[in-house]
């Protein structure tokens, strides 16, 4: 038999085999050859931001641990709700049935509740400033209910900014004080504004309002995911429809609190509108979201 035929073909057939590889390697050098270095907005992305705050320094920090039972370290339990919660995502990871033990324990968080219900104010869809003084008693006895959770509210001004420690997951905490005392703060801060019989009682609860848009401001501007931008939102929307209320209100005496209307107009930029800049947490947290998901999903077919 005559094998120099067959090897003919078979050296002809490696031969172009072996030239489609090498054309196919030119041609991605030669895509690649052109391809342009990342800007350093894009290369910003790939990598984790350095935390520049301390624990006590940090609003994530304290609205995690908003809500400890009375005496405790909002701080403290904010750092171990933070560290759970990283232990729990990753066992999830590991293993997807961990979810329902995870959430259970979540629920089952000994925590201060807020006592009562301001149904009179609904800064998402209502006024909080019409009609307050009617509601007077029921303030009073809100804040007296409430001293402790009012109190740390009123402290979180005092924080330098904001940023999101947990690892990004599936099961990350995002953060947000109790509707109650929102609610109790912009009732307070209104009540103050129309029972103020001076300048200077008026100007003070101005004070408080101007403070708490800062506080929001900095969540907006923080380094965190887009829920806590579409939370800080709505508790600055909340400000400024009260504010706007306030100006409305033609039996309210503008002239002698202008310095303090503008100074809280003034406390948010048009630069801190600008959600994309601020977004440099999300293209990790929406990676690990996807892989919780497929973890989600495996585990429930494992389940059943």
């Amino acid at each position: 038999m005559n094998l120099t035929t067959p090897l003919r073909i078979l050296s002809k057939t490696v031969l172009w085999a072996l030239g489609v590889v090498a054309v196919f390697v030119l041609a991605i050098v030669a895509i690649n050859a052109f391809d342009e270095d990342l800007s350093p907005q894009t290369a910003a992305l790939s990598k984790a931001r350095d935390n520049p705050y301390a624990p006590e320094e940090n609003l994530y920090i304290a609205l995690v641990g908003f809500d400890a039972l009375e005496g405790q370290s909002v701080v403290t339990v904010g750092q171990e709700r933070v560290a759970e919660n990283d232990i729990a995502a990753a066992k999830f990871l590991n293993d997807p049935r961990t979810l329902t033990e995870s959430l259970e324990r979540s629920k089952d968080r000994k925590k201060t509740e807020f006592k009562g219900k301001p149904d009179f104010c609904r800064p998402i869809t209502g006024s909080c400033w019409t009609g307050v003084e009617s509601h007077q008693p029921e303030i009073n006895g809100l804040l007296g209910d409430n001293q402790e959770l009012y109190r740390r509210y009123l402290a979180l001004p005092a924080l330098r900014g904001y940023f999101e420690t947990a690892n990004p997951s599936y099961l990350m905490i995002f953060t947000n004080v109790p509707g109650g005392v929102r609610a109790l703060f912009l009732t307070n801060t209104a009540l103050r504004i129309r029972t103020g019989t001076t300048v200077r009682t008026r100007n003070a609860a101005l004070v408080d309002l101007r403070n708490d848009v800062s506080t929001w401001r900095r969540m907006l501007v923080g380094n965190g995911g887009l829920i806590s931008k579409m939370l800080a939102i709505a508790s600055l929307h909340g400000d400024y429809v009260l504010l706007g209320d306030m100006i409305a209100d033609p039996n309210i005496d503008l002239a002698p609190l202008s310095a303090e209307i503008e100074g809280t107009l003034l406390q948010v930029g048009m630069d801190d509108w600008k959600g994309p800049a601020h977004f440099g947490q999300d293209p990790r947290l929406k990676a690990k979201t996807l892989v919780g998901g497929k973890c989600l999903g495996r585990g429930s077919r494992t389940i059943s």
